[in-house]
């Protein structure tokens, strides 16, 4: 009777520990963006809310597998340009010290006083030099052909929430990567992009945008200035919980 007793005991012990158990709380993760365009981008998560896959309609396609918390490929396909597989390794600290894109070999080089990774490819004059914030958001990406300064990117945020504020960061990693995506890793974030602006061949380009805002402070509609063909470039945000 004795065993019995102790054994009824123990399950209504576990019994109620499952029942304590408090439930993760859901967030607001981005589905997908539609623009004025007819362009449309899709975000996928991982069970752990990490980004796991963006695709964009005119046929791009950012996968991402993880090591512990670390990226640890991101696997880049085009339907016109073909695939990069692109693996990262770390220092000590945590920060990315090598990358290799299909069978190039980039170093990297963390400089925390002024908060940027230094970019180089062996065998190869092009460099770069992307700078962050305090929250890891790329503000400023600098192309060099050797020691000549060959184009300059720079992002200024707005206030408010941004569409990945609530799953981890992949700006860097597809900034330093695929450098021609750099604009495209900025919007992609957890912050809002406000305007930026491209210095290149002496020319210079600016956007703003006007960003609308949600009753929680997130963005779910951006409006870009006339671009080229003088319209509204108009961008928004779907969100779902999860």
């Amino acid at each position: 009777m004795k065993k019995i007793l102790i054994l009824l005991i123990a399950c209504a012990a576990f019994s109620c520990s499952d029942d304590d158990k408090v439930p993760v709380p859901k967030a607001k993760m981005l589905e997908k963006i539609t623009s004025s365009d007819g362009s449309l981008t899709t975000i996928k998560y991982d069970s752990s809310r990490r980004v796991q896959n963006i695709s964009l309609s005119y046929g791009e396609v950012f996968d991402f597998a993880y090591n512990g918390d670390k990226i640890s490929i991101l696997d880049y396909s085009d339907s016109e340009f073909g695939d990069k597989v692109c693996g990262f390794t770390y220092d000590t600290n945590g920060k990315i010290n090598k990358i290799t894109v299909n069978t190039e070999q980039k170093n990297v080089t963390y400089n925390a006083a002024e908060q940027s990774y230094f970019l180089t490819t062996v065998g190869s004059s092009f460099k770069y030099k992307l700078f962050v914030d305090a929250d890891e958001q790329i503000t400023k990406m600098i192309s060099y052909d050797g020691n000549t300064v060959m184009s300059e990117y720079t992002v200024i945020y707005d206030s408010g929430t941004g569409a990945l504020a609530n799953t981890n960061r992949i700006g860097i990693y597809m900034a330093l990567a695929l450098p021609d995506h750099v604009a495209l890793a900025t919007y992609l974030s957890g912050k809002v992009v406000k305007s930026d602006q491209y210095l290149e061949m002496g020319l210079t380009r600016t956007y703003t945008y006007q960003n609308l805002f949600d009753a929680e402070n997130y963005v779910i509609k951006s409006i870009g200035e006339p671009f080229f063909n003088g319209e509204e470039y108009i961008s928004e945000f779907h969100y779902i919980q999860l």
